[in-house]
């Protein structure tokens, strides 16, 4: 009896072993022409189990069991997912994939698809553009495309990017790149709500630029801004609201802190003054001579971080409106823009107000007019960041630096 237990315990372990090492094995080879695809993915589908074709097509994999899934894919090709059951044999005829290749990317001579293209050309969607809510294009490259180096200098609200296409080409000309907006040469880009782009294109090398001769040298963006459609009216809105804060504030000391340095910066200069002078503070800092600063006690009464009072959480939000329609001969748009984008800093802002227009005819199969309207408004409202006096930031930390409080500005006010 013990025997025929035993026995039945190793042949359900060697069935399970089996099962465990079923072995497919196949070809893959190209649906229109039978010929063989090396280097195709072979993965067992919710698995980390994978392998590839050999130089002939060929392959083999080991699956769990009859239930596994089977996908196979190339670049270039439609991606297929096969049940294993009961085969063994699994041979596989993947088609060439032509939604990639017919898309069609604007390039400095008109359009071409990308299945012609040459040079280095990258597209970016709108839809991938604004993933993110900013106020400019500039912004909105970020990231985005390689070989693009997008720095943002400024914090302040509607502030431009510096854009660079494959590094800085000069250290005594301009290095900014050409922008082109619907076929208009030198626009600049951020007069542009990002919301009415439709795709931006980066021209990268000698071939692609070369239409626009010295101008393109440091590349050329591209433009193409929404237009119409055909079919029924359809109207869009969307919108966008974020809260903006400082990541960190600087650490400074607190009031009594700096009344305890202040004050030990001048016995430590009479210490060690190789003059033997007497230094002393010019006015105490005390309830004495500063009754409205100190309590009796001759201790602060105030203690204020004039960093954290200037800084301040900014409230922004973007709306836009957008009707798009036509029919077989006329096709237009309109949209209705507005950017209320406020800065950290008190007082500092950025508003737009825009709204474009479009309208494409096709008079004849060989003759087509069309034209768009984009008027923009926008202000900006900036708190300084230049030199001396002016400048915000510096005075801020400075004053927070010196004693987080009431008496900095007390000190720094008067004439001793």
């Amino acid at each position: 009896m013990m025997k025929r237990i035993f026995y039945s315990v190793i042949f359900s372990m060697l069935s399970f072993h089996a099962m465990a090492q079923l072995k497919i094995i196949g070809k893959v080879s190209d649906a229109k022409d039978n010929s063989p695809l090396p280097g195709v993915s072979i993965l067992v589908k919710g698995t980390t189990l994978a392998t590839s074709a050999d130089a002939s097509g060929n392959y083999g994999i080991e699956v769990k069991g009859e239930n596994d899934i089977l996908v196979f894919s190339y670049t270039g090709y439609t991606t297929q997912e096969v049940k294993v059951g009961a085969r063994k044999t699994i041979n596989i005829q993947l088609a060439e994939s032509s939604s990639g290749l017919n898309e069609v990317v604007v390039i400095g001579y008109g359009t071409v698809k990308k299945s012609d293209l040459t040079g280095a050309v990258v597209t970016v969607k709108g839809e991938q553009l604004m993933d993110k809510p900013v106020a400019n294009i500039s912004q909105a490259l970020q990231g985005k495309v390689t070989g693009v180096e997008v720095s943002i200098n400024s914090a302040a609200p509607g502030a431009a990017a510096k854009v660079r296409v494959r590094g800085i080409g000069s250290i005594n000309s301009n290095i900014d790149p050409l922008y082109v907006i619907d076929g208009v040469v030198g626009v600049d880009p951020n007069s542009v709500n990002p919301l009415d782009v439709a795709s931006v294109e980066v021209l990268k090398d000698a071939s692609s630029t070369a239409i626009y001769g010295s101008r393109g040298a440091n590349g050329v963006i591209m433009i193409t801004t929404k237009r119409g459609k055909k079919g029924d009216a359809t109207v869009s809105y969307e919108n966008n609201m974020n809260i903006s804060e400082l990541y960190r504030h600087l650490p400074t000391l607190n009031s009594e802190q700096f009344v305890k340095i202040y004050n030990e910066s001048f016995a430590n200069g009479q210490k060690f003054d190789p003059a033997g002078a007497v230094w002393a503070p010019p006015v105490e800092l005390n309830h004495a001579n500063f009754p409205l600063l100190f309590d009796t006690n001759d201790k602060p009464i105030y203690d204020t971080n004039w960093e954290k009072e200037t800084y301040k959480p900014a409230f922004s939000q973007s709306h836009q409106l957008n009707i798009q329609g036509g029919n077989e001969k006329s096709v237009y748009s309109l949209s209705l823009g507005y950017l209320d984008q406020n800065g950290l800093a008190p007082t500092s802002a950025f508003k737009r107000y825009s709204v474009k227009m479009t309208m494409d005819n096709d008079v004849k199969d060989w003759l087509k007019i069309g034209g768009n309207i984009n008027l923009i408004r926008s202000s900006q409202r900036l708190v300084t960041d230049g030199n001396g006096s002016l400048n915000v930031p510096s005075g801020s930390n400075r004053r927070s630096a010196y004693c987080s409080g009431k008496i900095s500005g007390w000190i720094m006010g008067r004439k001793f």
